[in-house]
């Protein structure tokens, strides 16, 4: 996933004016658009006693603002479109247990990996995404490793939260440990969980391999196991190891 690519694209967040609240995103496009009109603030202005000038400049203040906040909830609405196409190949090749990254991610390479290649198959019919992304390729594409890792990581993290609450749920539960191998030949315990939720769906889980190379008595075995399960009241839920 993290082999490194000879176009790797720096990365950063969609813009900041994009990421400010509405109010301040308001105040800031205010402050702009008096700027343009220095007779409005300017004492020593030649036209800043005519009224109607300062009333006709007010008025083009006023639809200069009503148009800046209608394209920005656009672009808003379009980077949320944006985000969930590259949330949705994350969750796509990490269900179907499929490498992210490629050996060659240059712009004509034939294959430029798994990512990069289904989110483009995805825009490919998308010409409203297609132009949002020419528009902001300069500023975030999505596509880098940086921000594949970041998505992988969220999605994780939510799915974690997920079983977590499930398992702290549940009335019953049993536990599942076993020893495999890495590629590394370290020894890892594999531990699942086997629960009936609480809409009565069995549900198998599995937790995570944790590295036992350096001990693997009973007690080392046994910290372990208690030590996942303790914030899940394994004490009085636990009915099968």
């Amino acid at each position: 996933m993290d082999t490194q690519s000879s176009n790797e694209e720096p990365e950063s967040q969609l813009s900041q004016r994009g990421a400010r609240p509405k109010s301040r995103m308001a105040l800031g496009l205010l402050i702009e658009a008096v700027q343009q009109y220095p007779y409005l603030y300017d004492l020593s202005h030649k036209v800043y006693k005519d009224a109607k000038k300062k009333q006709l400049a007010w008025q083009q203040i006023a639809n200069l603002l009503k148009c800046s906040v209608k394209l920005f909830n656009e672009d808003v609405r379009k980077n949320r479109k944006l985000l969930s196409y590259l949330k949705d190949v994350t969750s796509f090749l990490a269900k179907q247990e499929l490498s992210f990254r490629g050996h060659d991610e240059t712009f004509d390479s034939f294959n430029s990996g798994n990512f990069r290649e289904v989110f483009n198959l995805i825009t490919k019919r998308d010409l409203e995404m297609q132009e949002h992304l020419k528009k902001i390729g300069n500023i975030f594409s999505g596509l880098s490793k940086t921000i594949q890792n970041d998505l992988i990581n969220c999605i994780s993290e939510h799915v974690r939260e997920t079983i977590n609450k499930e398992i702290s749920e549940a009335l019953f539960l049993a536990v599942q440990a076993d020893d495999t191998t890495d590629i590394m030949e370290k020894s890892q315990c594999a531990i699942s969980v086997r629960y009936v939720s609480k809409n009565g769906e069995i549900r198998e889980r599995f937790l995570g391999f944790h590295d036992v190379s350096a001990d693997r008595t009973a007690d080392a075995l046994y910290n372990l196991i208690t030590g996942i399960l303790t914030p899940f009241d394994y004490k009085n839920k636990l009915v099968g190891l």
